[in-house]
């Protein structure tokens, strides 16, 4: 069983900079991820909110977050934990066949968006209808609703 310092769980945005702010200060760490760096963002067409970025595609921003850590060492697994035991100091989790264990566990294992179930909600999404108030909600300023 492999054992680290840190066991990063999720490499979107939140998970990233974990990794990236603990690898830069040299903890010996792993980074899982069910999929494919980015998280959420994949799934984001245009940002307009982030600093540093007027706009940007969502993939565009994910590639360049996972870019940034290929500078630092650390161990990479792909898949989902199937089983977490806690515990004080030796946390275990089993990523696919392996067990690794972390002495802290970092869970940013990111979010979905839930969808009411609403006629033509699929074909309204980003055209008006929103999971994201706070990201959308100046489309719609100005603009009759209901």
């Amino acid at each position: 069983m492999k054992r680290y310092d840190a066991v990063v769980i999720g490499a979107g945005p939140a998970g990233i900079t974990a990794a990236l702010y603990m690898a830069r200060f040299g903890v010996e760490l792993s980074l899982v991820e069910k999929l494919t760096p980015g998280g959420l963002l994949l799934q984001t067409h245009s940002i307009e909110n982030y600093p540093g970025f007027a706009k940007a595609k969502g993939y565009e921003l994910a590639d360049a977050m996972a870019d940034q850590l290929e500078a630092y060492q650390f161990d990479r697994y792909q898949g989902s934990i199937t089983i977490f035991e806690p515990s004080p100091g030796k946390n275990r989790l089993r990523v696919g066949d392996d067990w690794i264990e972390g002495r802290t566990v970092v869970i940013a294992a990111g979010l979905h968006y839930q969808k009411l179930g609403l006629p033509d909600e699929d074909r309204l999404t980003g055209r008006g209808a929103s999971a994201c108030p706070i990201c959308d909600g100046h489309f719609s300023k100005n603009t009759a609703v209901g």
